[in-house]
């Protein structure tokens, strides 16, 4: 049984109108094939995003998933999300490490996650986990 590890993080929301909403200091849980961040709105509203990761890859110290189950949920609801495009990069390593084939360097313990819709809504995250 893998024990979940406590994190920070930020996450930016982008509608297919353009419109953005941000989530500042997010509560995130990491377990092995899940990555759950829960955010607050300004209206007291908590909304939890959850990815059960699938389809993935460790490349050296990054892990790299492109597929999994995505679901949103908000005042006790819980809705899947469907999605084009999922990313989720994952350096549980203790040292900085560049994510292959980019720019992106992950510093040690972080997150980066990448979700484009079929409704065409952007979800962008990024944190660290606690040490």
């Amino acid at each position: 049984m893998v024990t979940p590890v406590m994190a920070r993080g930020f996450v930016s929301v982008v509608s297919d109108s353009g419109e953005t909403t941000e989530y500042d200091d997010v509560q995130v849980t990491h377990t092995g094939n899940r990555l759950v961040l829960s955010g607050t709105r300004e209206s007291g509203m908590t909304e939890t995003l959850t990815i059960e990761k699938d389809q993935c890859v460790q490349d050296g110290k990054v892990q790299f998933c492109s597929g999994g189950t995505v679901s949103l949920e908000h005042y006790r609801v819980t809705e899947v999300i469907q999605y084009r495009n999922l990313a989720v990069y994952t350096n549980t390593s203790n040292t900085p490490v560049q994510v292959p084939g980019t720019l992106v360097t992950l510093g040690p313990n972080t997150f980066m996650l990448e979700i484009k819709t079929l409704k065409g809504t952007y979800i962008s995250a990024f944190g660290e986990f606690d040490r």
